[in-house]
């Protein structure tokens, strides 16, 4: 039986067989390039959006050897101060940029308003207001949905998060940048 699929397999293709088998492969890449295409999100989109600015890693000396806090380290072997976050301070951003996103989101795709985001610095409230995003009817009727957020860099009073983001599209990351004011993080800048 084997050997007869072999042989099979192995014959000289006839000409209809030939055209039939190029029909189907050209089938066959158009759907994935669909596919693609649809998975990725179509070029205008891209294009609406800015390009993402590159956040630095965020970086503060640490409190003297001698005494502070018991949470953070002393410089590192090579001889440079590192700030080293406590559990709390990254839980307070994660916190913070998911709550940001919660109405930042809806806000991306035209569903909702500038002023009801949360966890945000009035200057980034007042220039999103002053831009809001023009959003196709096909793009506003998805529903983003924030998969994680992990922190990039966390400094006493500034900190960097990604958020992963998926629409039912497609699939992207929200860069955010935060600082501390008065004791809470608030959302300075954003890409993505």
């Amino acid at each position: 039986m084997i050997d007869r699929l072999r042989a099979w397999w192995r014959r000289p293709l006839a000409d209809d067989e030939r055209r039939r088998l190029f029909i189907f492969a050209s089938a066959g890449l158009v759907a994935l390039a669909g596919v693609l295409v649809v998975q990725q999100g179509t070029a205008p989109e891209r294009a609406a959006r800015p390009a993402p600015a590159p956040l630095a890693p965020l970086a503060r000396p640490s409190p003297p050897a001698g005494g502070g806090d018991p949470g953070r380290s002393g410089p590192s072997d090579e001889g440079s101060a590192r700030y080293v976050p406590t559990q709390a301070e990254v839980a307070g951003v994660k916190r913070a940029a998911r709550r940001f996103l919660t109405g930042y989101l809806p806000y991306t795709y035209g569903r909702s308003r500038a002023t009801r985001i949360r966890s945000i610095d009035l200057a980034l409230r007042e220039e999103l207001a002053r831009q809001p995003p023009r959003v196709p009817p096909t793009v506003a009727r998805l529903r983003p949905r924030v998969g994680a957020v992990q922190t990039e860099a966390v400094g006493g009073e500034r900190a960097s998060a990604l958020a992963f983001v998926r629409d039912g599209r497609r699939r992207y990351t929200v860069t955010l940048g935060l600082e501390r004011v008065e004791g809470e993080w608030l959302v300075t800048d954003v890409a993505g």
